[in-house]
Order: structure tokens, then C-alpha cells, then sequence
């Protein structure tokens, strides 16, 4: 039961990351691509920036282990469901052959 009310959690967390990592992925590319026209404003030299990098960090490594979780959940209940249906077709043979 718990398990379920995790994977839902982290299903829905992945449907909002991708979008925030977007934003924050376009925030440095702004800040780089403004940093490389303007020297003096030093985008890429404060404090500011060095947290939003530190923050697109993280979010980016938490998405990364939250689909990696799912994928790997999603794979047991695949060969979960495989062995099941291996495991009923294994027994029906047996009872034919009687």
C-alpha cells in the first residue's frame, strides 16, 4: 500500500521536474549567452547564479533517480507478469499431457 502511494507521489513528481528543469536550463543558457555579450554585468560571476546552478543540480539529479526507480519498477512487474504467464502456461501442458 505504501509502495502504490510512493509511486504515485513520484509519477506526479515526475510530470512537474522535467517542466521546472526547463526553466531552469533556459534561465543559464539566457544568463551564458548574456554573460558572452556583456562581460561587465558578470551573469555568471554571482552569487545568484551560482545557486540557481546549484538548484538546476539537484533537480536535475532527482529526476534522474526518480526515473530511474520507475524504470526499474516498471521492469519487475514486466517479468513479474512474463514468469505468470510462463508459470500458467507451463501448468496447463502439464495437465494436458494426462
Amino acid at each position: 500500500m505504501i509502495n502504490i502511494n510512493i509511486k504515485k507521489i513520484l509519477q506526479n513528481l515526475m510530470k512537474f521536474l522535467p517542466h521546472v528543469n526547463l526553466v531552469f536550463a533556459f534561465t543559464m543558457i539566457t544568463l551564458f549567452v548574456t554573460d558572452r555579450y556583456n562581460r561587465a554585468m558578470k551573469f555568471l560571476y554571482n552569487d545568484n547564479t551560482k545557486w540557481l546552478l546549484l538548484i538546476f543540480s539537484i533537480l536535475v539529479v532527482l529526476q534522474a533517480l526518480i526515473q530511474i526507480y520507475l524504470n526499474r519498477s516498471a521492469a519487475r512487474e514486466r517479468n513479474r507478469m512474463i514468469d505468470a504467464n510462463q508459470q500458467e502456461f507451463s501448468d496447463r501442458t502439464d495437465r494436458s499431457q494426462f
